[in-house]
């Protein structure tokens, strides 16, 4: 087949697609494992997968991964992202979906990492970014898949049908931009820039906002050193799923205030 020039960057579209599609792969084929995601142009993809069966998929099947992800996508479920560590993804999120490998066979190197979750759909890492919900990626096909028997592998070319996802797309990438413009505008106090940009860092990190509450909290308490780091250990992962959900929450609401004015 002619060779197509691979993208490199992250497209919010098309990342979420992956998503829903792989969901669909492991209700039909049962792989949990992604191998690799690479996109081909602004509206094709591809999703690589562990595959042990020396069978290729078959024509029903993958009608039914098309038919199962075009579904998903008319439910316009929440599309999710929360960022914590690797031990406080794995115990808030590794059995959230059945039969889903939170990582892949890929383990983050970072500390933080950011995990993407379609409800009793498809969870993984993913640093994205993604669209608002599944609604927004508009129809999809798969195009075809490469089976790979002697790798132990399955691609799967992925391709957008509407352009209702592109603009949903740049309508968020536009919102973010104009976000990302405001949060840079000076104050109006006399704060040296440095300290300000600091303070916008905690103030939208989940995790200090979270380490900081418990600490207010923990003190007013009198809770000695062992037991905060106790208690911390086990309240953290929820107190932060709460706060990503707010924020979340948040962001949405001034891109639907925005609209309106």
């Amino acid at each position: 087949r002619n060779a197509t020039k691979k993208i490199k960057c992250h497209s919010a579209l098309l990342d979420s697609a992956l998503h829903v599609v792989k969901g669909a792969v492991v209700k039909v084929l049962n792989t949990p494992l992604t191998t690799s995601v690479s996109y081909r142009n602004a509206k094709q993809a591809r999703l690589v997968v562990e595959y042990k069966s020396e069978i290729s998929p078959t024509d029903e099947q993958l009608q039914e991964i098309q038919r199962l992800s075009n579904e998903i996508i008319q439910k316009k479920i929440a599309i999710k992202d929360t960022s914590l560590t690797k031990e406080q993804a794995e115990a808030t999120f590794a059995s959230v979906v059945p039969n889903v490998s939170l990582f892949d066979k890929i383990q983050p190197k970072i500390e933080t990492v950011n995990v993407v979750l379609i409800e009793e759909w498809n969870v993984n890492c993913c640093a994205g970014p993604h669209l608002d919900n599944t609604g927004d990626i508009g129809a999809l096909t798969i195009v075809r898949a490469n089976h790979r028997p002697q790798k132990n592998e399955c691609e799967f070319v992925v391709e957008i049908k509407s352009d209702q996802g592109n603009a949903a797309a740049n309508k968020k990438k536009k919102w973010e931009t104009n976000s990302k413009k405001k949060a840079k505008k000076p104050a109006a106090e006399a704060i040296p820039r440095q300290a300000n940009n600091e303070q916008i860092c905690r103030a939208s990190s989940v995790n200090s906002v979270t380490n900081e509450l418990l600490q207010l909290i923990l003190k007013e308490a009198g809770v000695d050193e062992a037991q905060s780091k106790e208690i911390s250990t086990k309240l953290a992962p929820s107190i932060q799923q709460k706060l990503s959900v707010m924020k979340n929450v948040s962001y949405s609401q001034g891109f639907a205030a925005g609209k309106s004015n």
